[in-house]
């Protein structure tokens, strides 16, 4: 039996989301024996939507998806996430006039099977779930920036769970910012100031105790390879190099602190070490947006 082949349009191929859901439907593909051609264009809504100067370039790459001729294939994939808005017109009229069948994935097409999650309820289940299953009361939010459109949702939905639930989602336990880099700090001093207001003692990197967890572990990697990011900086003349290990640094400071309680943990030991390790963290946060000329905000 000939392989079965499906076209797959998408844009902003390297974009967390959608490669988070490329992985899915080629996992799948495989298991199912299909073979996938992909036609991506590198334009973004964000884009167009933003600099005037761009909407040329973007509607002039929407030529790739015209390169795929339908009648070739067993089923068209169509990604709605980051598709520019100006294509559109373009793209409904390519996909209301495919000879297969098409499959819309974040967007309801009339003449296609379409695939949309609910992220609102996915937010409010994933948050009662904390609460409920893991017993976690103390939250901070870190929403992203300010004027995107879907921060300002997710904020109301924690909010509206922490009523619910008759727990603490003031303003002060939202956090902005871009969601990695810039929050990074703004978490560590919101959590020692926790700390030392319900009575903690300093902690000091006297505090560390060997890490257990991956994500910990991870992060004191990260941390290890601070001399050998700035010297190699200098030494290449290579400013990019900070930008890249900072936001490693962030990023490995958001997994770890996504997977424990800090301030909930019982163990006094283990908690002071992580507080230490958080503090490191801090200081090595600092000298490098210090390094980059990078003004650092008390609070976001």
């Amino acid at each position: 039996m000939a392989c079965k082949q499906a076209a797959v349009f998408l844009s902003n191929l390297y974009g967390d989301m959608v490669r988070d859901t490329t992985e899915g439907v080629v996992s799948e593909a495989r298991k199912n024996g299909v073979k996938l051609l992909f036609f991506t264009s590198f334009a973004d809504d964000y884009t167009s939507k933003h600099y005037d100067r761009y909407l040329d370039y973007d509607m002039g790459d929407f030529v790739v998806y015209m390169l795929a001729d339908l009648r070739k294939y067993d089923a068209l994939i169509y990604y709605d996430t980051y598709m520019p808005a100006s294509y559109a017109g373009q793209m409904d009229h390519l996909i209301d006039s495919a000879t297969c069948p098409v499959i819309s994935l974040g967007a309801v097409k009339e003449s296609a099977c379409s695939i949309v999650s609910d992220q609102k309820r996915a937010l409010r289940e994933l948050i009662e779930h904390v609460i409920t299953v893991h017993g976690c009361r103390d939250f901070m939010h870190v929403a992203g920036i300010a004027i995107a459109p879907f921060v300002q949702e997710r904020i109301s939905i924690f909010k509206e769970v922490m009523a619910d639930y008759g727990l603490d989602g003031g303003d002060d336990r939202i956090l902005y910012g871009d969601l990695s880099p810039d929050c990074g700090d703004a978490m560590v001093e919101a959590i020692l100031a926790k700390y030392a207001a319900a009575g903690g003692k300093d902690v000091s990197a006297a505090d560390l105790v060997a890490p257990q967890i991956p994500q910990e572990q991870a992060l004191c990697r990260e941390l290890c390879m601070y001399a050998e990011n700035v010297e190699g900086a200098y030494r290449d003349l290579a400013p990019h190099r900070v930008c890249q290990y900072l936001y490693s640094v962030a990023e490995a400071f958001n997994s770890f602190y996504h997977e424990v309680r800090i301030l909930a943990e019982e163990d006094e030991t283990k908690k002071r070490s992580w507080l230490a390790l958080i503090r490191i963290t801090e200081g090595i946060l600092e000298q490098c947006m210090k390094m980059l000329g990078m003004e650092i905000p008390e609070r976001m």
